[in-house]
C-alpha cells in the first residue's frame, strides 16, 4: 500500500475557434513507499524501510471539446 501526490503546473489554452486546444506542462509525483515482499532479490537481502519516489515530466495534450447545439428557440 502506498500514498502519492501528485502536481500539474501548466498552461492551458482554448482557442475562440474551437479547433486549436491544448495544455503543456510539468508534471511532479511524489510516492510514499515501501517494499511488500519478504526478500528484494536484486538487493540481496530484506529491506524494510519506506522510501520516497520522485517523478517529474513533461506534460502535452490536444483538448477535443464536445459542444452542445445551441437550441434554436428561447422557451420561457
Amino acid at each position: 500500500m502506498a500514498f502519492y501526490i501528485e502536481d500539474f503546473i501548466g498552461y492551458q489554452y482554448f482557442s475562440k475557434s474551437k479547433l486549436i486546444n491544448f495544455y503543456a506542462g510539468f508534471n511532479f509525483l511524489w510516492g510514499f513507499t515501501q517494499v511488500r515482499r519478504d526478500y528484494t532479490f536484486d538487493l540481496g537481502r530484506k529491506e524494510s524501510e519506506s522510501r520516497n519516489d520522485i517523478l517529474a515530466g513533461f506534460k502535452l495534450g490536444w483538448v477535443v471539446p464536445i459542444y452542445k447545439k445551441k437550441a434554436e428557440e428561447t422557451y420561457y
